[in-house]
């Protein structure tokens, strides 16, 4: 060589000696142990790297890991926080209704129900005497009912109180 060793060709970087890359996965597949700071507990890291989780399986496996644990409770109540609320479902109590077609009137003022139940909400009043369109009838809990149309809506009058006109 013309320099003997003494010169360096120009080369952007001031890495001097072997230079080797290492991939992105060999980082990946090496185990990460978290440290546990000088003095504190385990179980304390565990609780801190969880406590404002939102995921109910962190506190369950707290729990399982430490019953007794100091922050069991506290885990407890977290697990009912994040419990998801319950929602009820109604079905409405199923009813056979005989078909009927006839107009009778009301013995004495009734409440007229959206549903054969006097517990049903309350969607009009018949006045003593005046006439409703029967369309059917029903026994529900022990009781009958008239299904009625009134004003072009479907309705529920407790049977006692329609009869025929000549009852009044």
């Amino acid at each position: 060589m013309v320099t003997n060793g003494k010169q360096d060709p120009w080369i952007n970087s001031s890495v001097k000696g072997d230079f080797y890359f290492r991939s992105a996965g060999a980082q990946a597949r090496k185990k990460v142990t978290p440290s546990v700071p000088a003095g504190a507990s385990a179980e304390i890291v565990f609780w801190q790297s969880i406590k404002d989780s939102t995921n109910p399986a962190s506190f369950k496996a707290y729990l399982s890991q430490y019953p007794k644990g100091a922050f069991a409770g506290l885990a407890r109540v977290k697990l009912n926080e994040l419990k998801p609320p319950k929602v009820a479902v109604l079905t409405p109590p199923s009813f056979k209704v005989v078909a009927l077609d006839e107009t009778l009137v009301a013995l004495k003022a009734a409440n007229v129900r959206e549903r054969p139940s006097a517990e049903s909400a309350k969607i009009g009043r018949l006045a003593e005497g005046s006439e409703v369109e029967v369309t059917g009838t029903t026994r529900y809990e022990g009781r009958d009912w008239y299904r009625v149309s009134l004003a072009g809506r479907t309705a529920f009058v407790f049977g006692p109180l329609l009869g025929k006109p000549n009852q009044l």
